[in-house]
């Protein structure tokens, strides 16, 4: 697909978490210390960087809070309305590609993951599909 995409799964239930910029740590490390193994409030990127403001703000803070912390984090944006989205697994791709389609800015439903790999049953199947995806569509997604 040689694009990159931002993958996104929802939850048949709403979230119990307040608005803002949240991500998992799964190592310990010298400079920022973890294991997070559930998700953990970007207090930092909040107040310095504008990340509870809006959902590009908050993934953004995801390479350069990595590169300082040498570690790989997953990161999520919570909204303070109710999502309008059902259940299951979606994705951004923000260009056309030839093997892939698109451009699809807004949410799109994985479909095919959801009916062949289970990606609508939990947020881990459904941001496993981003490697096979990448490969499938020679891409490096960001999610």
């Amino acid at each position: 697909c040689d694009t990159d995409t931002t993958w996104k799964f929802v939850t048949g239930g709403g979230s119990s978490m307040q608005p803002g910029c949240y991500y998992k740590q799964p190592s310990k490390t010298v400079e920022c210390g973890g294991p997070f193994p559930d998700w953990n409030r970007d207090i930092w990127g909040e107040k310095n960087r504008e990340a509870g403001t809006s959902e590009s703000k908050c993934l953004a803070r995801k390479k350069p809070h990595d590169m300082h912390c040498d570690t790989d984090t997953t990161w999520k944006f919570v909204t303070g309305g109710g999502s309008s989205m059902q259940p299951g697994c979606y994705y951004k791709q923000p260009s056309k590609t030839v093997e892939c389609g698109g451009p699809f800015p807004d949410w799109n439903r994985d479909i095919w993951g959801e009916k062949n790999r289970e990606a609508g049953t939990s947020e881990s199947k459904c941001l496993a599909r981003k490697k096979p995806h990448d490969m499938h569509c020679d891409t490096d997604t960001t999610w």
